[in-house]
């Protein structure tokens, strides 16, 4: 559950686009991120939505996680914004 300090909105702006300029380059499932400038990732609980690729990355005490809003199953997408 959260608490009053954490973020529960994942659509509050924290988004990244897939510019070169912002640090993220997406190249058709592979995404890259420099941390340098991504700096949000930096720790633990830091999380980045990545609209162009439908993926939201959060650093989990320093492991990276990145999860998708497309079906498996289905291959339909849920809108993450």
């Amino acid at each position: 559950s959260c608490s009053s300090t954490d973020d529960a909105d994942p659509g509050n702006g924290n988004s990244g686009g897939s510019g070169a300029s912002g640090g993220i380059t997406v190249a058709g499932n592979t995404i890259r991120i420099d941390l340098t400038i991504q700096t949000r990732l930096a720790s633990s609980g830091g999380w980045l939505l990545i609209q162009d690729a439908r993926t939201l990355v959060a650093n989990i005490n320093g492991t990276y996680v990145a999860m998708t809003s497309v079906c498996t199953h289905s291959g339909c997408s849920d809108s993450w914004s």
